[in-house]
C-alpha cells in the first residue's frame, strides 16, 4: 500500500455545506506488513483521543453546528471510537469492527504488538480496543446510523449484534438507526451514495 489513504474522499467530498477532514491512520506506518490497524496509536499516543481533539479544534475554528465521523470497517471503528470523545456527535458506520478481539486473531495481534508492545494488552486497553466499552463510558449518548451487510456473518454475529444488543440495554437504544441490506456473502461496505445519503441526513438532523 502507499500511505497515507483517504478511502473516503470521493464520498465525501460531494456532500455540500460541510467543511471535511479525512484521516490516515498513521499506525500503519509503523510496519510494513500492517494492512488494517484501527487508528489505534501507540501506548503512549491514544490516536482516537487525537483525532477528536483535532476535530473538535478545527470545528471551534469554523463554528460548525455539527460533527459527523464515518467510516466503512476500520475506519468505522475509529469513527465510534473518536465519537465516544465528542459530546453531540453522531457516526455513520458501515460494517465496522466493533470489538477487535472478535476480529481475525492474527490481524488483531499484530496490530496490537505494534501499538501496545505486547499480544495482549492489559485493562488500561479496554476502552481503545472495544467499542462498545467506549460508548457504555458515555451510557450510549450518542447518534448512529449503522450501516450492515446482512451476508457478512462474521460481522453480523460478532460485531453488530453485540453492538445492537449493547444499545437496547442502555437508555439510549432510540439514538441507534440500523439499516441493514443483503450485499452478497462477505465483507462489503455499503455502496457510497448510500453512506453520503445518512451523512447528509446527520447532518440535516443538527
Amino acid at each position: 500500500m502507499r500511505l497515507p489513504i483517504f478511502s473516503m474522499l470521493r464520498t465525501m467530498k460531494e456532500i455540500e455545506d460541510s467543511t471535511l477532514l479525512l484521516f490516515s491512520d498513521p499506525t500503519l506506518d509503523l510496519h510494513a506488513g500492517m494492512r488494517l490497524s484501527w487508528y489505534l496509536g501507540t501506548e503512549r499516543v491514544n490516536m482516537h483521543h487525537e483525532i477528536a481533539r483535532l476535530i473538535e479544534l478545527h470545528s471551534q475554528r469554523v463554528d460548525a453546528k455539527r460533527v459527523v465521523l464515518a467510516g466503512p470497517s476500520g475506519g468505522g471503528y475509529a469513527a465510534l471510537q473518536a465519537s465516544s470523545y465528542l459530546p453531540d456527535s453522531s457516526v455513520v458506520v458501515s460494517s465496522p469492527q466493533v470489538t477487535l478481539g472478535n476480529y481475525f486473531p492474527s490481524a488483531v495481534e499484530r496490530a496490537y504488538k505494534v501499538a501496545a508492545g505486547t499480544n495482549t494488552p492489559d485493562e488500561e486497553w479496554k476502552r481503545r480496543t472495544d467499542a462498545v466499552a467506549a460508548f457504555e463510558s458515555v451510557d450510549f449518548a450518542r447518534d448512529v446510523f449503522y450501516l450492515q451487510n446482512k451476508g457478512d456473518t462474521h460481522h453480523m454475529q460478532r460485531h453488530f449484534k453485540p453492538f445492537v444488543d449493547a444499545y437496547k440495554k442502555s437508555g439510549n437504544v432510540e439514538r441507534l438507526r440500523v439499516i441493514t441490506a443483503d450485499q452478497g456473502a462477505g465483507h462489503r461496505a455499503a455502496k457510497p451514495e448510500q453512506i453520503r445519503h445518512y451523512i447528509e441526513k446527520a447532518i440535516a438532523d443538527a
